[in-house]
Formats: structure tokens, sequence, C-alpha cells
């Protein structure tokens, strides 16, 4: 369940805990129901026990008898479905009516005294139950003494109806709680929709950022989401302060040492003209140990700076022109041949700078191994956009890759360098959920490519 959405998850629980209230009302409407037929049916029995009571007489022989005729057709009828039953110990065999045929009612032992009505709820009778209503008196003959035996007065009728009416209206509150609890579930589902409708603008509104389209959290939210929309954007300035405080010391310290080491390489060559070459060596040794310790931090204050949300969309082709442009200076007649096939429109969320700084460093990585051929191509795939740039140089072999991407990790230490540009260009491909792939290229050499985040 982690993985549904907070909007699924509301539904879900909502539609459980609906269901369960919905279910249990449903038990207790039914319950409710029951109670209040067979209150009725009690009620019912009640006045034909009465009317029973009224019409038992003593005959001079001492033997009850029936005088009146029991209204209800349901008496008159076999197994009508409503019973009554005069027996006692002096009145063998009992007194039935019509509707008993040949049969009995099989009375429990009596435990009540005489004059109270007994309930009997589900009284065996063939293959139904009976509610039956009874009571226990003593009736005196015409102008003689009580008789001593006391009667058991009985009336019953058929739990079927009762049952049936129980089940029929189960059925039709079932139905009723069913279409209630779906509307009710549909109801609430519209309602968290609507609800949750600021979520989704803020989540749209981070898209945007993280595609390069905004650099804040625009527009107006409730209250409760607004806090924390405040909150991002103090943290978006403050990161961006931050950003920029560490690139300026970054560009500080690369200045504060650039003179220190220009005046070491001088007193470096010095020593060299006056015969010290082993001198000369060791501050030249130090020299270059000084100056990849320089790049790497200065890399690392770069990348930091980076950031996947809020960076700008950069068109890559001015990027791009930039730099081949600059590389193409500093190369002269003695360059290799640049190629550019870059696809109009494609832009990339990636800061500026730190797009120039990766794509500089494999361009320049690939000047100075090219034998006299460079190509820059670029591509959009599955929401990604890829940068190669390729060379006619060695290359290098898919077993020395790995030691290539490594801070430092040069593989030819005849050829100037610090060994950190395509690690740089790593890290700051992959701090905005990009990559830097190493393969063969087309010419021979080695292709490097980046692939970053499309802006948009």
């Amino acid at each position: 369940m982690n993985r549904l959405s907070l909007r699924l998850r509301i539904v879900l629980l909502s539609a459980l805990s609906l269901g369960a209230s919905l279910l249990l009302a449903w038990a207790l409407l039914t319950r409710l129901f029951e109670a209040q037929i067979a209150a009725r049916l009690e009620a019912e029995l009640t006045g034909h026990l009465a009317q029973l009571t009224r019409s038992v007489e003593i005959g001079p022989d001492g033997a009850a008898a029936v005088i009146d005729r029991m209204p209800g057709d349901g008496f008159r009828r076999a197994f009508g479905g409503l019973y009554w039953q005069v027996s006692g110990p002096g009145q063998a065999p009992p007194l039935t009516s019509i509707s008993l045929w040949d049969e009995t009612l099989d009375l429990p032992p009596a435990r009540a005294g005489f004059g109270a009505v007994v309930r009997h709820d589900r009284l065996p009778f063939l293959d139904t139950e009976l509610m039956a209503l009874e009571r226990r008196v003593v009736l005196a003959a015409p102008g003689g003494p009580e008789v001593g035996a006391p009667l058991r007065l009985a009336v019953a009728a058929d739990r079927a109806a009762l049952e049936a009416a129980k089940a029929e209206f189960g059925d039709d509150v079932l139905v009723l709680v069913a279409l209630l609890g779906g509307f009710l579930v549909a109801a609430g589902a519209v309602q968290i929709h609507f609800g949750l409708r600021p979520l989704a603008r803020l989540s749209a509104r981070l898209d945007g950022m993280r595609a390069g389209r905004a650099e804040r959290l625009e527009g107006r939210f409730p209250g409760e989401i607004q806090q924390l929309v405040d909150a991002l954007n103090a943290l978006l300035g403050a990161r961006e302060t931050m950003v920029a405080e560490a690139r300026a010391r970054a560009g500080d310290l690369a200045h504060g040492l650039k003179t220190p080491l220009s005046v070491l390489a001088a007193e470096s060559r010095r020593l060299a003209a006056a015969g010290d070459a082993e001198g000369a060596a060791e501050i030249a040794a130090q020299i270059e140990r000084m100056d990849r310790t320089i790049e790497r931090e200065l890399a690392r204050a770069r990348v930091r700076g980076g950031a996947g949300i809020g960076a700008a969309a950069t068109p890559l082709a001015r990027a791009a022109d930039r730099l081949l442009g600059a590389l193409a200076r500093i190369s002269g007649e003695d360059g290799p041949a640049w190629e550019r096939t870059l696809p109009e429109g494609l832009a990339v969320a990636v800061d500026p700078v730190d797009l120039e700084e990766a794509l500089g460093n494999l361009l320049d990585n690939a000047r100075k191994w090219a034998r006299g051929r460079v190509r820059l191509s670029a591509g959009r795939a599955a929401g990604e956009i890829w940068v190669a740039v390729e060379d006619d140089g060695p290359g290098i072999p898919p077993e020395a890759r790995r030691q290539a991407l490594a801070r430092g990790g040069r593989l030819d230490e005849t050829t100037p360098g610090t060994g950190l540009g395509l690690a740089i260009a790593g890290d700051i491909a992959a701090r905005y959920g990009g990559r830097l792939e190493l393969g063969a290229g087309a010419f021979g050499g080695l292709r490097a490519a980046l692939v970053l985040p499309a802006a948009g």
C-alpha cells in the first residue's frame, strides 16, 4: 500500500469504514424490524390467549370445554398457521384447534405460577417453529368448587411469515444500503478529488521547476499548503544564495592561487635553466599536485552549487556554439576539425554555467586527444536529451573506462591535464539526475555522452 496515491488511500479507507458502518446499520435495522414484527405477533397472540381463556369452561363432569369459536381462519384450517391447545393432568387428550389436526403442541415443563403468561419464542412443531404463549389457570365448575387440577392454555403462531418478512426486509435494506454506500463513496471520492486539487497544483508547480519553466512556486494555495509553499520558496532562496556564495568563493580561491602558482612555475623554470633539474622537477610536481587539488575543490564547489529543482531551461545550441567558438580559437590552425550536428529547439533542465562546465570538459578532452576530427551531436529520447562528443583519437579501452571516470584518474601522464574533466562532467550530470556514458565512437576514438533531463 506504500505506493498507492494519497487520494486512493483515502478513498479505500473511507470505503472500508463506510462499508463496515453500513453493514452494522443493516444488521441493526434488520434486528429492530424482527423485534417489531415479533412484538406485533406477540400482541396478536396475547389477544388470542385472552379470548381462549374466556372461552374455556369446566363442565359438571369436571372436563374442560371451549364454548366459543376462536376468531381467525388460521385456527379453522389444517396447519393454518394459528393454533390453540388446552391441556392438563386431568385433561386427556388435550383440547386442540382444528388447525393442529391430529398433532399437539409439545410445551416445555411449566416454569411459571398460575395466571402468568409465558412466551416460547421457538417452539418446535413438525418441520417449522412456532411462537407460543401459555398461561396456567384453575377454573371452577358451574355451581361447584374449583377443579383441583390446573389447565395449560396455549396459543401459537407459525414463525414462517415472520422469518419471510425479516428476510424480505433484510434484502430490501441491503440493496438500499449498497446503493447508499456506492453513492457515499462516489461523493466522498469527488470531495477528496476537489480537496486534494491544491496538492495536484503544487505537484505541477514542482514539475515545472524541475523542468526549468519556473524558479519559484507560484500561485495561492489553502493556508495549510501555503505554509509549505512559503517554506520551500524560502529554502530555494537560501539555496541560491549559498550557490552564489560558493561559486564566488571558488572564483576567489582560483584567482588568489593563480599568481603564487605562476611564481612557483617561473621559479621551477629558473632552477631548470640554472642546472638544478632535480629541484625544478620537485617544484613542478608540487605545482601539479596543488593544481589538481585546486581543480578538485573548484569542481566540488561547482557541482554542489548545481541543483535539479529550479534549474533554468538552457538551450543546448547556444552553449555548444559558445564553447566550440572558444575552443576553435584556442586550438588555432593546428586544432581538429569541429563538426556540429545539433537539432534545433533542444533545451536541458540544467543551469547554463553547469552545462558549459560539463560539456566544455568533454570538448576540451576530445581536443587534446583527437588526431584531426571532433564531432558534437545531440538528440532526444524518452524525456531525456543526450549530447555526445566523439573524436578520432586512441579512445579508452572498456576495462579502463571506470578509472577514467575517477577523479584524477589519468591514463596518460604525458598529456597535460589534471584527470578531472570526465569526473567533473559525470558529477554535474548526476547532480541533475543524468549520467555520463563512455563508449566507442564512430571515428574509432572515444564517445562521451551526457544524458540530461529535457527542459519542459
